[in-house]
């Protein structure tokens, strides 16, 4: 494995997963949280954990690219990568759909 180009993959990734989740809830879900703002942390509160969200994400996209890495062997293709984003998806799917969202939530 080659950690220099499994650390530039995961900086890239971890980049393009932020531009990507900005965009999305600017243009598509902002007013879907609006509606239930009350159970979110304020800006401020938000912006005290950002740095702890971003290494977060770093680690985790590193771990997921040097795992890519060792499964692929040296074989691109995309296949291969669509093969692993599909069981990476399968691993975290159960997790992600156990987490309560706001509209499950009851504020009484």
């Amino acid at each position: 494995m080659n950690y220099p180009r499994i650390a530039i993959a995961a900086v890239g990734a971890t980049v393009v997963f932020f531009v990507y989740g900005f965009l999305v809830e600017v243009m598509l879900i902002r007013k879907d949280f609006a509606l239930s703002a009350v159970l979110y942390r304020d800006v401020n509160a938000q912006m005290k954990y950002m740095p702890i969200g971003i290494a977060s994400a770093l680690l985790a996209l590193f771990a997921a690219a040097a795992l890519y890495a060792k499964w692929c062997g040296g074989v691109s293709g995309t296949m291969t990568g669509l093969q692993f984003g599909a069981r990476l998806t399968g691993c975290m799917e159960p997790v992600e759909s156990s987490t309560p969202t706001p509209k499950q939530l009851k504020i009484e």
